[in-house]
């Protein structure tokens, strides 16, 4: 099925669109319910005001994002890498994340300044 230079709701429901593409698409106010999305792939996207709930998203790469003012909450961090990143305001339950970097660097830990 094609849709092209058209403005139409779609309701989709028990179906299998596997390998569709969506490119210059408005889905804002848009709901995925129950879906799988394993190996998708979102490139040069507005997703402010996202919300991901009861998701699981392991080995999961997120690169060149903007995530200033979020929120993590009730996550399974563990095994979690974060590297080359802006710290600035980042708190990580209630503690200044460049705080604890410093601490960390001060007692010589690993990239400690020498």
């Amino acid at each position: 099925m094609d849709l092209h230079d058209t403005r139409e709701s779609l309701d989709v429901s028990r179906a299998n669109i596997s390998g569709s593409r969506f490119d210059d698409v408005n889905l804002s106010n848009s709901l995925l319910s129950n879906v799988n999305l394993s190996t998708i792939k979102v490139v040069k996207a507005n997703l402010s005001r996202f919300q991901v709930d009861d998701a699981t998203m392991a080995n999961s790469w997120f690169h060149n994002v903007n995530l200033s003012a979020s929120k993590i909450e009730s996550a399974n961090l563990s095994a979690v890498a974060i590297v080359n990143c802006l710290y600035a305001g980042m708190t990580i339950e209630g503690i200044p994340v460049t705080d604890l970097l410093d601490a960390y660097h001060a007692a010589g830990g690993e990239g400690a300044a020498e």
